[in-house]
């Protein structure tokens, strides 16, 4: 498989420890995640473009940290997760210590009741701890002397049952939510990462409603809609988390379920990657018309499209979607993306 060249100091050391690291196979609760995310076209799609401050803020919260914004967003400590995948799958000790000290800001933003102080609370506090529960896993599945010690795990899961007690079907929030299709997995993930932390039956029946929600909600020809449209970017981001979730699943028709609409949501976006490795965003209802929470207008997120596309190839065992993965990591739109040349 072609690999696109990360000319950054950073990017391109990661790019060759990926490449050399061997493989490794993990046994423990989220095994399956862990492998996932040792899988070299899966790691180098999910860069580490977001680096933390010495205090562990990342993104706005640096802002806010400043005085300049009035409340943080959890959700911008996510980043945290990519930099203890890449340091755990490289050797950077010092990754994955930057992945833990942001982890470790978010949480310090949970309020005793397991929610979080932060703007977007709930949409943002799912995001957040789906990261949180994807690192944790990762690490308790590496060898006892390469884990990090932390004590992060009863947050998670106390945060997952705050998501978990919400009705999709009378909280104002979810219900306001349900036009992002995305969302439902993210959701999922959230709760069914912190599910298999515990295990915890009552998450695990949650994240499988979420996820069914999200499998009801794609149409026909593969497309799950974002605010009634396509949307090449928020595909692609639905995608990742299903599969995240599923590595976690518990219920056999359920995973199926999830590989099924993963193989069909995959092969709609697949339309839209053209022959030199970019993508087609128009028409797409959301991105390159919204703003991101520092103001900036949403572009196409190479690195989600690419991720989408390795671990669909994962998930299925399609090998045509390790074509359009390879496609993106080795083109200039991804290279571009990430201000790398």
């Amino acid at each position: 498989m072609a690999r696109a060249r990360l000319c950054t100091p950073l990017t391109r050391f990661l790019a060759a420890a990926i490449l050399a690291a061997p493989a490794l196979a993990f046994t423990a609760p989220g095994a399956e995640l862990a492998n996932m995310y040792a899988d070299p076209a899966v790691l180098q799609a999910s860069v580490p473009n977001v680096r933390a401050s010495p205090s562990g803020a990342m993104g706005v919260n640096r802002a806010f940290e400043a005085g300049q914004r009035p409340q943080p967003f959890v959700e911008d400590q996510r980043g945290a997760a990519t930099l203890i995948q890449q340091g755990s799958a490289t050797h950077r000790t010092d990754l994955v210590q930057e992945g833990w000290k942001a982890l470790g800001w978010g949480f310090a933003h949970q309020r005793p009741d397991c929610t979080f102080d932060s703007g977007d609370a709930i949409h943002s506090a799912a995001m957040f701890l789906e990261a949180a529960g994807r690192a944790e896993l990762i690490n308790q599945n590496l060898p006892p002397a390469k884990r990090f010690p932390n004590n992060l795990k009863e947050g998670i899961v106390c945060g997952a049952r705050q998501l978990a007690a919400l009705d999709p079907d009378r909280s104002p929030d979810l219900v306001r939510q349900a036009p992002y299709s995305h969302r439902f997995f993210i959701r999922a993930a959230a709760m069914g990462l912190a599910a298999a932390l515990g295990p915890d039956v009552r998450l695990q029946r949650a994240a499988a409603d979420s996820a069914r929600r999200g499998i009801r909600a794609q149409q026909a020809d593969g497309m799950s809609p974002e605010r009634g449209g396509p949307d090449v970017g928020y595909q692609a981001t639905g995608l990742v988390y299903a599969a995240r979730y599923w590595s976690v699943c518990p219920d056999a028709r359920l995973k199926q379920e999830l590989a099924a609409f993963i193989a069909k949501g995959a092969d709609w976006l697949a339309l839209r990657v053209r022959t030199d490795g970019s993508v087609d965003p128009d028409g797409s209802t959301r991105i390159l018309a919204e703003r991101n929470r520092a103001g900036k207008i949403k572009a196409v997120p190479y690195g989600v499209v690419a991720e989408a596309f390795a671990l669909a190839a994962l998930v299925t065992g399609d090998g045509r979607f390790d074509m359009f993965a390879a496609r993106i990591l080795s083109s200039g739109a991804f290279r571009d993306h990430f201000k790398v040349h």
